[in-house]
């Protein structure tokens, strides 16, 4: 067995209570989504009760490297002498600045449909770049406004326009909808083709 086989056994054996820790938390790698991270972390502190112990926990799995940068921003604290939501907040900002909302909000504006994006891309990418812009309740309309003007084929964004009251939500079936039509009709004409090629060899072989 190797050393993380043993050491996911006994993460998994590990007792709380009358019963047994739920699911598996490993330790935060270099370079890992450390908020991707902290959610699976969070979720496993909640669903098994160690809220009492979150601070020695989170210290415990943070690794090495991270718990070095920790105590470097608590000195002169003691890291586990620190509140776990202020241990959290310090981290956060250390390993992500927050951003200019103006900067931000810059580079959503600017992000236009790519060739061979699909308008669903377009709009997962568009999704990412507005966590960081701060639109608040504007997000949606932000989001619609942004995908009027980003996307590639213009008749899309006619039909788009000819919409007096816009939701996001429709915004979405209008564009996923007319993406389905299109590869559907270019499949069909794949098939259409291939058969015409197909009718001209079985005539020229019988002439």
């Amino acid at each position: 067995m190797s050393e993380n086989d043993s050491e996911n056994v006994m993460q998994e054996s590990v007792s709380h209570g009358n019963g047994f820790l739920i699911g598996r938390i490993n330790e935060l790698k270099p370079n890992e989504d450390f908020e991707a991270w902290l959610e699976r972390f969070e979720l496993y502190a909640d669903i098994n009760g160690l809220e009492s112990n979150k601070v020695s926990l989170f210290l415990t799995l943070v690794g090495s490297n991270t718990y070095e940068t920790i105590r470097s921003l608590c000195t002169p604290r003691v890291p586990k002498d620190v509140p776990y939501k202020e241990l959290v907040k310090m981290l956060k900002e250390y390993i992500k600045p927050k951003p200019s909302i103006r900067a931000e909000r810059s580079v959503f504006r600017s992000r236009l449909q790519k060739d061979g994006e699909s308008v669903m891309q377009y709009i997962s990418q568009l999704k990412t770049l507005s966590q960081t812009c701060n639109f608040g309740k504007n997000l949606e309309e932000n989001l619609v406004e942004q995908i009027n003007h980003g996307l590639a084929n213009k008749t899309l964004k006619k039909r788009l326009y000819e919409e007096k009251e816009l939701s996001f939500k429709k915004c979405v079936e209008i564009v996923s909808s007319w993406e389905a039509t299109e590869l559907s009709l270019a499949t069909s004409k794949g098939v259409l083709a291939g058969n015409s090629t197909v009718w001209k060899i079985d005539k020229q072989k019988k002439e």
